[in-house]
């Protein structure tokens, strides 16, 4: 008879199974915490990933700008070493990203294999539960069950033992089905983490050859920079022969001008020394007034002792300015004087000596000039043209002490 096959003892056996639903629920709860809290982590390492793509895209587009000017292989050498740095802090993040996708898809397959024990469990005890629903339908009827008790509190247990029963098969079957969702949801984002692993390894490979590209053109650099050093070695040790050869020629200039003008001291008319008192003093009054040799110039070099533009482990020497203008702009006289020199320095090319009673102008590297020793010149006149190249050397000396031009001009 059906009571006799299916025994409350029996009831009892098959409800007190461990895995409550509440209780899979937890478990499922504490399994996926443990793969989300990394979360944060990976946010920040992508979050910095993408500031340092960014500061590398920067510092290509002004290396870019920077290779436009044939000149500047320096600031290209120091461009790309920083531009190597990037990549290399880069990288580190791309390997620390790949470090955590790996701790994280190892947390997901121990989530998976834990949901795997879960479910395999409550399967078995699904389908113990099944089984004795089939025996129950099979079999005689379940009031027929109830009412063969020898009481009716025994009848009422065995109704409730009935209750408890199909309760138990429905939380068994949506602690399946909730299994199943938990199962699929982490081999997708075991999938995820796989493909973006995946993504990442193949950037870094990227990252890795364009490294090698960047360290091969500094390596080339770094043979066109020696190169460019000898050259600018070469030039510096040109200039400074053509610097001392100027030097000398205006030394020599102004003092045999001063010696000529100590042996025409006591013949000169007093009309003549007042010229020279007055030429002498209106020079010196007009200090910080007096125009410009060339319209439109810019200072290029200053006066004095500073660092060399190309080489900076080196120092010039200026006696005067250098002035950048327009190519053949017209050199004009700055205050009324004398020519008492004009002469040809190799690597200043033409050069004339003004001479303002106890001052002198000194104008060099003039392709053509329109003046010859001796002659007047008013201030504002033209006395010669500058070449191609537009530059213009310019000194001012009183007596024989060079003094800063920039001071004087206005």
């Amino acid at each position: 008879m059906y009571h006799r096959k299916l025994s409350l003892k029996s009831l009892r056996i098959i409800l007190r199974f461990p895995f409550s639903h509440k209780g899979v629920v937890a478990c499922l709860f504490f399994l996926l915490l443990t793969v989300y809290l990394p979360a944060q982590t990976r946010q920040q390492l992508e979050r910095k990933r993408t500031e340092l793509e960014r500061e590398i895209q920067a510092s290509t587009e002004k290396l870019g700008n920077i290779q436009k000017d044939k000149h500047s292989k320096l600031e290209q050498y120091v461009g790309i070493k920083a531009r190597v740095e990037k990549r290399r802090k880069l990288l580190t993040t791309f390997q620390q990203e790949i470090d955590l996708l790996d701790s994280l898809s190892l947390a997901s397959q121990s989530s998976i294999d834990s949901l795997l024990v879960i479910r395999e469990k409550i399967k078995k005890q699904y389908a113990s539960l099944l089984q004795t629903a089939y025996r129950m339908k099979t079999g005689e009827s379940t009031w027929q069950f109830i009412f063969s008790a020898s009481s009716f509190n025994d009848a009422y247990k065995r109704w409730q033992y009935l209750q408890q029963y199909k309760s138990a098969i429905r939380q068994h079957a949506a602690a399946l089905k909730e299994t199943q969702q938990k199962l699929q949801a982490q081999q997708s984002k075991i999938e995820e983490q796989r493909s973006s692993k995946v993504q990442l390894l193949t950037t870094q490979q990227q990252q890795y050859q364009a490294i090698e590209k960047d360290l091969k053109q500094t390596n080339l650099l770094i043979k066109k920079l020696d190169n460019n050093e000898k050259k600018l070695a070469a030039n510096l040790e040109k200039q400074k022969k053509a610097f001392r050869q100027l030097n000398a020629a205006i030394e020599k200039a102004i003092q045999r001008e001063i010696e000529l003008q100590k042996v025409k001291a006591p013949q000169k008319s007093t009309v003549e020394k007042e010229k020279e008192v007055s030429t002498n003093n209106g020079f010196a009054a007009s200090k910080g007034q007096l125009p410009w040799p060339v319209s439109g110039g810019k200072v290029i070099s200053n006066f004095g002792r500073h660092p060399h533009p190309k080489i900076k482990s080196v120092e010039i020497i200026n006696n005067g300015i250098d002035l950048k203008a327009k190519n053949g702009a017209s050199v004009k006289c700055i205050y009324e004087g004398k020519v008492v020199s004009t002469q040809r320095v190799p690597g200043y090319k033409n050069t004339v000596i003004i001479r303002h009673a106890n001052y002198y102008t000194v104008y060099s590297n003039m392709a053509k000039i329109s003046v010859r020793r001796g002659d007047l010149i008013a201030s504002g006149q033209s006395i010669g043209r500058l070449g191609s190249d537009g530059n213009l050397h310019f000194e001012i000396w009183h007596n024989k002490e060079r003094v800063n031009p920039v001071r004087w001009i206005r």
